[in-house]
């Protein structure tokens, strides 16, 4: 260890190698040795919470609750179903059975709460199928995508701005479109919901979803005559990542909202519609940005909710979160901390 410490200073003075290894090295050496320096005596227990490594079991059950959390997000009719049923079912045995791991695992969890979890397809989406919008741009530079959504208005006879914010725990989303007079013609509203239960992005798709169906909604109120031909629509949306998920779709958390935003696109250009996704910078002094940031703090208050299922990644973020609150119980009630109680 003192080599692999020293190795990149060699053209150090031996006083100088002295020195940094004393600051250095010895510490992490010494680090709790009142425990581990007599292995023949020192509980397991003890050493793990000395050094802060989490308990092999432990470890293994995070692990385990991972896999069980990412299985129950598969489609109904993926063949590792039947298996997840039969642990179901087997896990409140009792009694000489042979023991089945994943029923095992299953006892540390809420199958009520995996059961509400969204759906992943791993499938990929057809190559063939239509684009649901006809142009995403995701600018880099503030100043010219400032710009361009200023003037956006030339090129679109429908607008719409969509934001998402947080407020005292709880995610809102919103959609807008204003008038020549910065007057607002048509809004949506969202609780996302708790924020430990729901992230930032996904909170930006649903306010993307909402601004397609205020789409919709606009181009219906219109007169006929109107949509004589294409009509151009844009949406403006603050967030670059929420953007590049929706043109970069993929089997990860959130997948069933990205694919509802593009099946209602798909619906929107079904009607003449030519729909558009545009990036622009948050909190540039945009009346449109200004008013969607306004009304998705506002829906972060309770109010309508959405009909997405929680997140993959929000569950784990709470798998992750419980198992170091179960080490902390396991070692209070252990008695092999008695003799340490005493040591600050």
């Amino acid at each position: 260890m003192v080599s692999i410490a020293l190795g990149g200073l060699r053209h150090l003075r031996p006083e100088q190698m002295r020195q940094l290894y004393q600051a250095c090295v010895t510490p992490v050496l010494d680090y709790a040795s009142t425990v581990w320096h007599d292995p023949l005596t020192v509980a397991t227990t003890t050493l793990e919470v000395e050094t802060h490594i989490l308990p092999r079991h432990l470890r293994l059950r995070h692990r385990a609750q991972n896999t069980i959390t990412s299985l129950h997000t598969l489609p109904r009719d993926h063949p590792i179903w039947d298996t997840l049923r039969r642990a179901q079912k087997r896990k409140n045995n009792i009694g000489s059975h042979a023991r089945f791991p994943l029923a095992e695992a299953l006892k540390t969890m809420n199958l009520g709460k995996l059961d509400e979890l969204e759906m992943i397809d791993p499938r990929p989406l057809p190559s063939w199928r239509a684009e649901s919008f006809t142009d995403i741009e995701i600018g880099s530079d503030r100043e010219a995508a400032r710009e361009r959504a200023e003037t956006v208005r030339s090129s679109s006879a429908i607008v719409v701005y969509s934001d998402a914010s947080g407020r005292e725990g709880h995610l809102g989303a919103a959609a807008v479109a204003l008038d020549n007079n910065l007057q607002v013609i048509e809004s949506q509203q969202v609780q996302v919901g708790p924020m430990g239960r729901w992230s930032v992005h996904v909170a930006e798709l649903i306010g993307i979803f909402y601004a397609v169906s205020a789409v919709f909604k606009i181009s219906h109120q219109r007169p006929r005559k109107e949509h004589d031909g294409t009509t151009t629509a844009t949406i403006l949306y603050d967030s670059r990542s929420a953007l590049q998920a929706i043109q970069n779709p993929g089997n990860k958390s959130g997948q069933r909202i990205t694919h509802a935003i593009l099946q209602a696109a798909a619906e929107v250009q079904a009607k003449g519609i030519a729909l558009r996704l545009q990036w622009i910078p948050g909190h540039c002094g945009n009346a449109g940005d200004d008013a969607a940031d306004r009304l998705a703090k506002d829906a972060a208050s309770p109010g309508k909710t959405h009909p997405f299922r929680p997140l993959l990644t929000r569950k784990r973020a709470l798998i992750r979160d419980a198992i170091p609150a179960q080490w902390e119980r396991e070692w209070r009630t252990s008695t092999r901390r008695g003799h340490l109680r005493k040591i600050r």
